[in-house]
């Protein structure tokens, strides 16, 4: 069952993109980077993963992270 973005709140969209970041494809952990991006405030919690996912072996994962925590700003410190 697929269930549209937008009937799920704002926290639940983040958990879910969390989980794409563990994802064994580095296509997957770039594009839950990107998204957990466009969440700004709402996925500050998510800034710890996105610090680990700067060591990723794909380069598209790390500048994807590192774009994301970028786009967090103030929310993503101490990550």
């Amino acid at each position: 069952m697929v269930v549209p973005a937008v009937v799920l709140g704002v926290g639940m969209q983040v958990l879910f993109v969390r989980l794409g970041i563990a994802s064994s494809d580095s296509q997957a952990r770039g594009a839950a980077a990107a998204a957990l991006g466009t969440l700004g405030e709402s996925a500050q919690g998510a800034a710890p993963q996105l610090a680990e996912l700067l060591a990723d072996s794909e380069s598209e994962a790390r500048a994807a992270a590192s774009a994301a925590l970028g786009k967090l700003g103030e929310h993503a410190k101490g990550a």
